[in-house]
C-alpha cells in the first residue's frame, strides 16, 4: 500500500483548469482536477475510460451533442474513446476527483498536455 499526502504534488496548469496527480497506480491513475468559471474543454477523445466524483462546484460534460450537469455528490463514467467536452459554467471553480483506467499520466505521444513523470516503485521504497 502507498499513503500519499495530495499536495505533496504540483498541480498541472493547463488554460483555465489544473490537474493534480494524486495516486499513481499500476492499473490506474487518480488524479483531482480544477477549472475555473468559464473554461471549457473542447471535445475530445481518451484512451482510457474517466471516472470523476464532483467535489465542488458544477461540471459540464456534454457528449453526442447532449449536455448534462453533474453536481457535487454526482459521478460520472465516459467510456474509452467516447467524444466528450468538459466545462464549468458555474460562477465557482470546479473540482473533481477523477480516475483513468488505464493509468494516464500526460505523456503518451497522443496527449496534448504537458508530460508528467511517473513515480516508479523504486524511488518511492524509500519514502516509508
Amino acid at each position: 500500500m502507498e499513503h500519499r499526502v495530495a499536495d505533496e504534488r504540483e498541480p498541472i496548469d493547463l488554460d483555465g483548469h489544473q490537474l493534480q496527480l494524486l495516486a499513481p497506480g499500476e492499473r490506474t491513475s487518480g488524479w483531482r482536477l480544477r477549472l475555473e468559471p468559464g473554461t471549457v474543454r473542447p471535445e475530445r477523445e481518451n484512451h482510457y475510460e474517466r471516472c470523476g466524483y464532483v467535489v465542488r462546484g458544477e461540471l459540464t460534460v456534454t457528449v453526442d451533442g447532449a449536455s448534462h450537469v453533474v453536481e457535487p455528490g454526482d459521478a460520472v463514467v465516459i467510456p474509452r474513446g467516447e467524444p466528450h467536452a468538459l466545462a464549468n459554467h458555474g460562477d465557482e471553480p470546479t473540482v473533481v476527483v477523477e480516475r483513468f483506467a488505464p493509468p494516464h499520466y500526460f505523456n503518451s505521444p497522443d496527449a496534448d498536455h504537458p508530460p508528467v513523470s511517473r513515480l516508479s516503485r523504486e524511488a518511492d521504497a524509500g519514502d516509508g
